[in-house]
């Protein structure tokens, strides 16, 4: 394998794009495959992520094949990369130690790399390219206000376009592209998703109950999503207030209901979304649905969705989530209700 500087890949490349399988993960690589098949449209594009994204992968028509790399055991892992055929291109999003290495076997023979490798031998990881790109994938400061004047082939600090940009392609960044199915139901006015994978990112129980009795006394229905509890208890921080919501009877229990192109449908079917950084967000960024997202300063820079329904709120400096009034939330749902 070799850095991929945008050399010529030949009329009809075999791609790869891999991700982790956070549901975030997933929906902002969904740009990078539109972009991807935009520049090599006779392209052969596989898709490897993991099996929490696979109700989304499997439908979505972005790719050409699907591998679930996350959650595939060791065992099939190595029958499984060794029947499969050489790639032209990977373009690898994610520092694990799994992705580096399918990275490196797909490609040894006399394919590109692009993003996070094993090296040769196995020892070391495959150095970044000369220059600035490969200077942007060492840097440990991508939420940096400066990002932009470190790097001038970017136009904004947004993920999803670093990753772009940082694989030689031009042009706009789209938005997200779901596959979105009918939920079944009624949808309630309002959604909550309270989970996300680290603490630093919760807002607190208490807050959580004002908002719903706030709204609850406005006449507005709620409706919890997210995965199952107990799934959701392997990946997510939490529980305590979805519980609490649940047994005070301030929400409707979504959760484990929908299948991921239900969710989407749902979000579409409701007229608001309030949830902190976490997929949930990201399902709802580019849908008519206006959504509040709650965000940890500078990450608001690197993760939020530049899109025109997507509030992003942030707490005071060097203050955390937790720390985000209830009224600026209630406040930016009202002004959702005048936008429409």
């Amino acid at each position: 394998m070799k850095r991929f500087e945008n050399q010529d890949l030949g009329a009809k490349p075999r791609i790869a794009v891999m991700s982790n399988d956070a549901i975030g993960a997933y929906v902002t690589t969904t740009s990078l495959l539109q972009m991807v098949r935009a520049k090599y449209p006779d392209c052969e594009l596989w898709y490897f992520g993991g099996d929490r994204v696979k109700e989304f992968a499997e439908k979505t028509s972005l790719c050409d094949k699907y591998y679930s790399l996350l959650g595939t055991g060791f065992g099939q892992w190595m029958k499984d990369i060794g029947k499969m055929p050489q790639f032209d291109l990977v373009i690898n999003t994610e520092q694990m130690a799994f992705n580096k290495l399918t990275s490196a076997l797909l490609t040894q023979d006399h394919g590109f790399v692009c993003g996070p490798c094993a090296g040769h031998g196995g020892r070391v990881d495959l150095p970044f390219e000369d220059g600035l790109r490969g200077k942007l994938w060492e840097d440990r400061e991508w939420v940096s206000s400066h990002v932009m004047e470190k790097y001038p082939f970017l136009r904004s600090g947004w993920i999803v376009e670093i990753f772009a940009r940082l694989a030689y392609l031009e042009g706009p960044v789209p938005g997200y592209d779901l596959p979105c199915s009918d939920p079944g139901m009624h949808i309630p006015e309002v959604l909550f998703n309270t989970g996300a994978s680290l603490d630093n990112k919760l807002w607190t129980l208490e807050k959580w109950a004002e908002l719903a009795k706030r709204l609850n006394a406005e006449g507005v229905r709620i409706g919890l999503i997210g995965a199952p509890p107990k799934q959701g208890a392997i990946h997510w921080k939490g529980g305590d207030v979805d519980a609490f919501l649940v047994e005070k009877g301030l929400v409707e229990d979504l959760r484990g209901k929908f299948t991921l192109p239900q969710v989407v449908g749902a979000i579409d079917a409701a007229k608001h979304v309030v949830t902190i950084d976490n997929g949930i967000l990201h399902i709802s960024a580019f849908r008519k649905t206006s959504v509040t997202g709650l965000f940890r300063n500078d990450i608001n820079r690197l993760w939020a969705p530049p899109a025109p329904n997507v509030t992003a709120l942030t707490p005071p400096v060097g203050k955390l989530p937790a720390d985000i009034e209830v009224d600026t939330v209630f406040t930016s749902w009202k002004q959702s209700l005048c936008s429409k």
